[in-house]
């Protein structure tokens, strides 16, 4: 396939590195300093002690002018509308558009550049971040994607995710791909957005026993939410089952957390803010998510504060 990535930040360059072993890729970005680094050196991707370059072709936004078969958007969610716009021409009648971001609601935003039968959501278990001038590959896992459709097959998600298995990323194409967008935002907008207010990696969720009451008070808001939305989820398996994966990675540091620390916008509309506006949307008590969102905000203002920090 002719498939363009839109962000080459660490998840961006993963997909787009290992996708280029089997297809035509071209990482956009917005960094011409970043583009220039991929086009001379490759993607660099470590995975424990290996080391893979990929040479994917790279391009700057709205450098490309020609349509391709698939676009996957990777970059921050705050920017999802502008990287697209930029990047428009990328796009035709025939081009799939797919967002594997964190968060939920972009599909409201794809939905001005492609029609709903050709727009793919999904949710990914790879974990990536930048290690000085390459790509760790910090974990693996399934990839599942669907169509906007609830309990409808997208033929389109099926062959996606043929051509991804093909590239060494395992894909399943699925028929509840909002569900399953719930069920990480379950993740993100707790044990995420918690650790990013405490200045704290994950397992503070987990081990201390404040933390972790907060934790399951927001997973089980969330599984409320999205119950009210039609997803259905369990609380009490959701919070096993993400407790269960925060033992095992209990020093990872959240993207969340990491912006705060950097002084950098986050992304918590698409997360938590999601949570308050689809739990007032259908009248459903989120209150700590709401305690959650203004702290998270009053931290992105410390920036424009700092008079008064101690």
């Amino acid at each position: 396939m002719r498939i363009a990535v839109i962000g080459a930040g660490a998840m961006g360059s993963l997909f787009g590195g290992m996708l280029s072993a089997f297809h035509e890729v071209t990482l956009v970005d917005s960094d011409d300093r970043r583009v220039k680094a991929i086009r001379e050196g490759g993607v660099s991707i470590l995975d424990g002690e290996s080391r893979r370059i990929y040479f994917p072709s790279a391009a700057v936004s709205g450098e490309v002018r020609s349509p391709v078969e698939l676009v996957i958007v990777f970059v921050k969610s705050m920017y999802t509308d502008a990287a697209i716009r930029q990047n428009e021409a990328l796009i035709d009648g025939n081009t799939v558009l797919m967002s594997l971001q964190n968060g939920a609601g972009q599909e409201k935003i794809m939905s001005g550049y492609a029609s709903e039968d050709r727009i793919l959501r999904g949710v990914t278990q790879h974990n990536a971040s930048v290690e000085q001038n390459a790509i760790r590959h910090g974990g693996g896992g399934m990839t599942y994607i669907g169509g906007l459709a609830p309990g409808k097959m997208s033929k389109c998600a099926e062959e996606v995710a043929l051509a991804m298995t093909a590239a060494g990323i395992e894909t399943m194409a699925v028929d509840d791909a909002q569900k399953r967008v719930w069920e990480k935002l379950a993740m993100n907008a707790s044990s995420s957005a918690l650790s990013a207010v405490l200045r704290a990696r994950h397992g503070i969720c987990i081990d201390s026993e404040s933390a972790r009451t907060i934790t399951e008070r927001l997973i089980r808001e969330v599984a409320c939410v999205a119950n009210a939305l039609g997803y259905p989820l369990n609380g009490v398996a959701l919070t096993e089952e993400i407790e269960d994966r925060l033992s095992k990675s209990p020093m990872a540091l959240t993207s969340i957390c990491a912006d705060i620390r950097d002084g950098r916008a986050t992304e918590v509309e698409f997360i938590t803010g999601t949570v308050v506006r689809e739990a007032q949307r259908m009248s459903v008590p989120a209150p700590t998510h709401e305690m959650i969102l203004m702290l998270i905000h009053a931290l992105e203002d410390r920036a424009k504060l700092s008079k008064y920090m101690v």
